[in-house]
C-alpha cells in the first residue's frame, strides 16, 4: 500500500520519460483523450519524487507545459497539473519564483471558479505552496481579486467526496493559509484588497469550528494590521472582540496567533480602550508555560 518509491523514480526527465508524458499532453487533439489524463495523472506522480522536484522546475519547457494544463478546460487535468504545481512548490522558493514568473497564478486562482471539490482541493494546495516564500506571487494575488475569491471559498461549503468527508475542511484550511501568506505582502493595494467586506468575513471565520481556519484567520487580521487604514476597520468592524473570543479556545498555537494580532491592532489608540475591557484576560497568558 502507499507510493511505490523504486517505480515512482523511472518515472523521470534523464530517462525521457516525463518529456514523453508531456508530449502525450500536448496532443490532446491526436489522442484519446483518457491517455492525456493519465499522462496528467503520471506527471503528478512524478512530481513527488524529491529528485523530479529540481529537474522538473528548472525545464522551461516542462514547466511552461504544466502550466498550460492547469489552464485547460477538462477539470481532471487541471487537477493533475494543480497537484504536480503543489509538490514542485513545496518549500522550494527557487520553483515558486520559476511557476510564478510563468504565470501560474492566474490558472490556478480561475480554478477556484470550478464547482469540482477535487479540483478546488488541488488548486489552493498549489496556491498555498508557490505562495508561502515568494512576495511576488502574493502581489500577483492581489492584483488579480484572488483575496476576494479566497474569502469566498472560506465562507461557503461544497458538495461532500463521500470518500474523503474532511475534503471541504481542507480547502478551507488551504484558503485561509494562502490569505495568511498574500497578506504579509504589505504594498498599496493592501487596502483596496482587504476593504470592509473582506474584514468582516475574515472577523467571522474566527468564530469557525475548523482548526485551521481558526489558527491562521488571526495571522491575517494580525498582518493586514500593520496598516493604519486596515488596522482601524478591524478595531471598529469589532475585531477585537472576535479575536478575543478565540482566545478562550485551548489550542495554543490559536491563542499565540490572536495576542499576536491584538499586538499590532493597539497602534490604534481606540483599540486599546476596547482591549482594556478585557485586560485581565490577557493578563492570565503571562502566567502561560508557552514561550509564544
Amino acid at each position: 500500500e502507499g507510493p511505490n518509491a523504486s517505480n515512482m523514480k523511472t518515472i523521470n526527465m534523464g530517462d525521457g520519460v516525463i518529456p514523453t508524458l508531456l508530449h502525450l499532453c500536448a496532443t490532446d487533439g491526436a489522442i484519446d483523450w483518457e491517455i492525456v489524463k493519465n499522462a496528467a495523472l503520471a506527471l503528478s506522480v512524478a512530481s513527488f519524487d524529491a529528485q523530479n522536484h529540481h529537474e522538473m522546475a528548472n525545464d522551461k519547457s516542462c514547466v511552461i507545459a504544466i502550466v498550460k494544463m492547469a489552464g485547460t478546460d477538462d477539470p481532471e487535468i487541471r487537477t493533475h497539473a494543480s497537484i504536480t504545481i503543489a509538490n514542485l512548490c513545496h518549500k522550494d522558493e527557487l520553483s515558486q519564483s520559476i511557476f510564478g514568473e510563468l504565470q501560474a497564478v492566474p490558472p490556478l486562482l480561475k480554478s477556484l471558479e470550478f464547482a469540482t471539490v477535487d479540483l478546488l482541493e488541488a488548486a489552493t494546495a498549489a496556491l498555498s505552496n508557490i505562495t508561502c516564500f515568494c512576495d511576488a506571487n502574493c502581489k500577483q494575488i492581489i492584483e488579480l481579486g484572488g483575496v476576494a475569491a479566497l474569502v469566498k471559498l472560506i465562507s461557503s461549503s461544497f458538495s461532500e467526496n463521500l470518500l474523503d468527508l474532511d475534503q471541504n475542511d481542507e480547502v478551507q484550511a488551504n484558503a485561509v493559509e494562502i490569505l495568511a501568506n498574500t497578506s504579509r505582502f504589505n504594498c498599496p493595494e493592501t487596502v483596496q484588497a482587504f476593504n470592509f467586506e473582506v474584514i468582516d468575513a475574515l472577523i467571522i471565520i474566527c468564530a469557525s469550528e475548523n482548526k485551521q481556519v481558526k489558527r491562521h484567520a488571526p495571522l491575517v487580521l494580525g498582518n493586514i494590521a500593520q496598516n493604519e487604514v486596515c488596522r482601524r476597520e478591524i478595531g471598529d468592524r469589532g475585531g477585537i472582540e472576535a479575536l478575543m473570543l478565540i482566545l478562550e479556545d485551548e489550542d495554543k498555537a490559536i491563542k499565540a496567533n490572536s495576542l499576536w494580532a491584538m499586538c499590532n491592532l493597539m497602534w490604534y489608540p481606540p483599540n486599546q480602550a476596547r482591549a482594556g475591557r478585557f485586560l485581565t484576560e490577557i493578563m492570565t497568558c503571562l502566567v502561560s508555560s508557552w514561550l509564544p
